[in-house]
């Protein structure tokens, strides 16, 4: 294991049709072979496969993904093949997946990547496989980025684990109060136009963006995310 590795899981979350997806997506096509030798995503509804375009190639079965291991920089879970209407079993199965080949597989940075966490991350008891991706998967050099639409719903495990917590347009009361616990001020996450988003970090950062939603998903510079793109900071 590495006790050095500085951890970075990133959580995005937003009203729909804000640009969340589109930074996701943005982050996966330029951190793959950069930041990342490895990028795990689980595509329940087959959507990822289709915004990250040419290199992602789903894997529907156990063999499939052992190949996709071997041969490919992104490894793309589409599970509706092993778990017909099992989307938590399959999360949870994907998860233990990773984490066993990260732990096998030490010398450089993995990511797993995830949409719509709230849907398999509850705030109910929170399964051991998502543990191990969470809380103990940085030994192994695994990083973590989701997305989720209802922030709130959340496990607060999951929550308090995260490195950067981006947010864009948001005007549910109780995703909004959630989001003052962290710092983030209700109304100026209110008035976000589409494509703006927040930014807040563990190390105290806190500063305001865009993302050009017109523009290829593969042009997004994810290590300095804000240097094509206005920026100012939230009073």
């Amino acid at each position: 294991m590495n006790l050095a590795h500085e951890p970075t899981k990133i959580l995005i979350t937003g009203a729909s049709g804000e640009g969340k997806s589109t930074y996701f997506t943005r982050y996966i096509n330029n951190a793959s072979g950069t930041i990342y030798n490895k990028i795990f995503v689980f595509d329940h509804q087959g959507e990822l496969t289709v915004r990250l375009g040419k290199q992602a190639i789903p894997a529907f079965t156990e063999d499939e993904l052992v190949k996709s291991w071997q041969n490919n920089k992104l490894v793309v879970f589409d599970p509706s093949q092993l778990f017909p209407g099992e989307t938590e079993n399959a999360w949870n199965f994907f998860c233990e997946w990773t984490f066993e080949r990260c732990q096998n597989n030490l010398g450089y940075k993995k990511l797993l990547a995830c949409d719509e966490l709230q849907m398999f991350s509850t705030t109910k008891e929170l399964p051991w496989e998502q543990c191990l991706i969470i809380e103990t998967g940085r030994k192994y050099e695994l990083d973590f980025l989701g997305i989720s639409q209802q922030y709130n719903l959340v496990h607060n495990r999951v929550r308090n684990q995260m490195t950067e917590l981006i947010t864009f347009r948001q005007e549910d009361k109780l995703i909004l109060d959630a989001l003052e616990e962290k710092g983030f001020d209700s109304d100026s996450v209110r008035r976000l136009g589409k494509g703006e988003f927040l930014v807040r970090n563990t190390k105290g950062a806190y500063l305001k963006s865009k993302i050009d939603l017109t523009r290829p998903t593969q042009e997004h510079n994810v290590e300095n995310r804000t240097d094509t793109i206005s920026e100012d900071s939230e009073e």
